[in-house]
């Protein structure tokens, strides 16, 4: 039998060992996850609940730095995040759709969002969404990364303040119709916004609002130079902003669902055209249109003539882009009737339509035809 003053030392250390492994278990659970063994952790920021992503071009962002700065360091943090969202924003602009004068802001709202202050879901109604963002701690190699996918609107929205004024400018509009054809020239239709006194006021009175200049600063450049000037397509652009995309869905999109009330199909082509400015260099593309023979109709899954994705070097293939755009913004907001037997929608492009060289705003355009079919007795 073993003396009392053995047994309690052995009590005592079996004591001290118990509580050393508490300690080293409390110890452990304190260590940030991911941090042990020399491993990562992440922080997600996840706001595609309840988002339709059909309705956006997906755009990712990354950019990283050494992590005893950024770890420690928010200001670090923070300028790692902008060079992600930056990089996003570089691939925006190469999709055909400029955000120069609004990306600070959309920097500075993000920033807000991820820190998640106190109003800041609102930038998540633009049409250059946050959609998700990790960021990633790698002890193992010693690095901060983070990577965004930010989702640009298909079809860009215009202001909600201008639509009322924007719908009844529209209907006043001129649009060519003939028993068989209906033709939406969107340079004509433009040139009828400049014209519009009724408009012009009500966009004059708007643009004294601060609510309506505070919006505005989050929308593509083509959009606030309209406000500022009502015209079509820039030089070289070739997506749909916010106000042709408003024409399609205000003009188009009904027009196609009342004609189907009696007739039995419809055929639209979207024609895109250009003026005969030089090209210099190649203008960089990442849309799935493609380029044929000027007038050559394409649907917009034909792998017919050549992918534009290889660059836009000439005004022809640039026509072909922007009628790509205007087919593509069409169905989109047409959803399932682009894809019955009813409707078909189809794209071509017309190349330089000016009758003289130079800059021509006139020709740098769209036109949607639509050719109708036999009538529902």
């Amino acid at each position: 039998m073993a003396p009392s003053g053995t047994c309690s030392l052995i009590r005592g250390g079996l004591l001290i060992l118990l509580l050393t492994a508490v300690l080293s278990s409390a110890a452990q659970a304190q260590r940030p996850a991911g941090n042990a063994g020399g491993g990562r952790r992440e922080v997600v920021y996840d706001y595609t609940t309840g988002v339709n992503l059909n309705l956006y071009l997906l755009i990712p962002g990354n950019a990283e730095c050494d992590l005893s700065d950024c770890e420690r360091s928010a200001e670090a943090r923070q300028e790692t995040q902008q060079f992600a969202y930056d990089k996003a924003f570089e691939r925006i602009d190469q999709s055909g759709r400029l955000y120069s004068k609004a990306k600070q802001d959309y920097f500075d709202a993000f920033e807000k969002l991820v820190e998640k202050q106190k109003g800041s879901q609102a930038i998540l109604r633009e049409d250059v969404r946050f959609l998700k963002a990790v960021e990633t701690f790698d002890y193992r190699n010693q690095r901060y990364k983070f990577d965004v996918t930010l989702g640009v609107r298909l079809v860009p929205r215009l202001l909600p303040q201008l639509d009322q004024f924007f719908r009844e400018a529209l209907a006043r509009a001129h649009v060519e119709r003939s028993e068989n054809t209906i033709i939406f020239d969107l340079t004509r239709i433009f040139t009828d916004l400049t014209q519009d006194e009724s408009f012009r006021r009500a966009l004059e009175e708007l643009l004294k609002s601060d609510q309506l200049r505070q919006a505005l600063r989050y929308k593509d450049d083509d959009t606030q130079a309209f406000i500022a000037q009502i015209r079509g397509f820039a030089v070289n652009q070739y997506s749909v902003n916010a106000v042709i995309g408003s024409i399609i869905e205000r003009a188009v999109v009904p027009e196609i669902r009342k004609v189907l009330d009696t007739r039995h199909t419809v055929t639209v082509t979207c024609e895109g055209g250009a003026d005969r400015l030089r090209f210099n260099g190649t203008l960089a593309y990442s849309g799935k249109g493609r380029v044929a023979t000027k007038g050559t109709p394409l649907p917009l899954d034909s792998e017919e003539g050549r992918p534009l994705k290889d660059g836009i070097r000439d005004n022809l293939a640039l026509s072909f882009a922007r009628g790509y755009a205007g087919a593509k913004a069409l169905a989109e907001l047409l959803g399932d009737l682009s894809t019955n037997k009813r409707v078909q929608v189809r794209y071509t492009g017309l190349g330089e339509v000016a009758d003289r060289a130079g800059n021509h705003p006139e020709s740098r355009r769209i036109i949607f035809r639509l050719d109708l079919g036999q009538k529902i007795k």
